[in-house]
């Protein structure tokens, strides 16, 4: 198993990815701007500003405006499916593969684990592969993948954090466009 990548085996052999529709995925700011640069897409291509709420990494473009969080695209595959990851590719047979491999945020990465209370766990809802098992995963790497994800998004949330109280010190400021499209969208409308 590539050190860094619990699990991952166990969801490159997943034909049906069903977490890639059960969750919303927000990657940081460093992951977007990475993706962007590897895969040489218009970041509004890759991300979507949703209605957020509280969020520590929900950003406003306007001290009045309500806050939002940049998620990764979504779509429907087909009619009937409910919207998953904008990256997830149906094969011909059926089965279901990541179009970022292993470029994918840490969040999807380090699925299905949690580190909560100073524990490892797994939460795997939204998951039709079957029971995820401890010894299925190197502990040893998800720890580290974890620690990664959690001092990332620490470090994004800081920078929302500033940007938000810039914002309102200073008024209304010019934004990239891609921060201003599909505003006020639901996770579930994209």
């Amino acid at each position: 198993m590539p050190i860094g990548q619990p699990g991952f085996e166990r969801w490159l052999e997943c034909r049906e990815k069903t977490c890639c529709s059960h969750y919303v995925v927000y990657p940081t700011g460093d992951e977007i701007i990475a993706l962007g640069a590897t895969l040489e897409m218009a970041l509004d291509t890759l991300v979507t500003p949703l209605s957020s709420g509280k969020a520590p990494t929900a950003y406003r473009l306007d001290a009045d405006d309500p806050a939002f969080r940049l998620a990764l695209t979504r779509t429907r595959l087909t009619a009937d499916e409910a919207p998953a990851c904008g990256f997830l590719m149906r094969m011909h047979d059926g089965a279901a593969r990541c179009g970022l491999g292993v470029n994918r945020p840490r969040a999807c990465k380090t699925y299905p684990l949690v580190y909560a209370d100073g524990e490892l766990r797994i939460d795997a809802r939204g998951c039709t592969c079957g029971p995820w098992r401890s010894d299925q995963l190197d502990g040893v790497a998800a720890f580290a993948q974890l620690h990664a994800a959690t001092s990332a998004h620490a470090r994004y949330s800081e920078v929302v954090a500033r940007w938000n109280v810039d914002l309102e010190c200073a008024g209304p400021v010019p934004t990239p466009s891609f921060l201003r499209t599909s505003r006020g969208r639901t996770a579930h409308e994209r």
